[in-house]
């Protein structure tokens, strides 16, 4: 692929299984070229001249040396899956920042960053027995996870959060600034947690808990500032000793009930 004197441009690389990478993404590009001798298992090409960035993607795939530098503009995904199964991984510090030297390890991968400001983190898991621990981050959401997994959330910023298939899901001591969602088959437990509505031009938005399916939604001392909406078979629980009308109003902060 090549790409010749074009602005705003936005960039996703997907590197494969086993690749080796050490690369600068700069955002101001008289010519890049990709990849490099210090680059190895990947089979495109990409070129970049008279160009510039509004941002980079990268990922981070299995059996993979991924090194980044001196890139002012980010977004990671981190995706804990196939061909991985029965893995416990855990990721702190995800957060919109410059990292001037930081190391993250997911089973036989490594991430690490030299002089990298990030934009958004989107973790994920997938696959059976996996497990995603995510701890003292900022991060963009995840609402892509699937299969027979469990994530865990502590003490931490995010955007929505949804399950899916036979997820299990718990967020703990925690603020959400998007929607939670919850289908399938999935759990999912907020626990002294908030889902936060914002303002956009006077309007409320986000904040909102929506479960459907055969899915299960618990609430521990929790408050959901936007609407509470049931589909299906979907369920909103929360522990016996929270359940009296003044609580159930402050943890839900809105009617349970069936959609209509």
């Amino acid at each position: 692929m090549a790409v010749d004197r074009s602005q705003g441009l936005e960039l996703e690389l997907c590197f494969p299984t086993g690749s080796v990478v050490d690369e600068a993404l700069p955002i101001q590009v008289e010519h890049f070229s990709f990849p490099n001798e210090n680059d190895s298992g990947v089979e495109w090409s990409l070129t970049v001249d008279d160009s510039s960035m509004d941002g980079w993607g990268i990922g981070l795939p299995p059996q993979s040396d991924i090194t980044i530098r001196d890139a002012p503009a980010v977004t990671v995904s981190v995706v804990v899956g196939s061909p991985w199964q029965n893995q416990t991984v855990v990721l702190a510090d995800l957060a919109s920042k410059n990292y001037e030297d930081s190391t993250w390890t997911v089973v036989d991968s490594t991430l690490r960053f030299l002089n990298v400001t990030t934009y958004g983190w989107e973790p994920n898991v997938f696959g059976t027995g996996n497990k995603l621990i995510i701890r003292n981050s900022d991060f963009s959401g995840s609402n892509l996870s699937g299969g027979t997994t469990e994530v865990i959330v502590e003490n931490s910023t995010m955007e929505t959060m949804a399950t899916q298939d036979s997820v299990k899901m718990r967020v703990k001591d925690s603020t959400i600034l998007g929607d939670v969602i919850a289908k399938g088959g999935s759990s999912f437990t907020l626990e002294n947690t908030v889902v936060q509505s914002q303002s956009d031009e006077g309007e409320k938005v986000f904040g909102n808990v929506f479960v459907t399916d055969n899915a299960t939604i618990t609430l521990i001392n929790s408050t959901a500032q936007g609407e509470v909406t049931i589909h299906g078979r979907g369920r909103i629980v929360w522990p016996s000793e929270f359940n009296d009308e003044e609580t159930s109003q402050k943890i839900n902060g809105a009617e349970i009930g069936p959609a209509h």
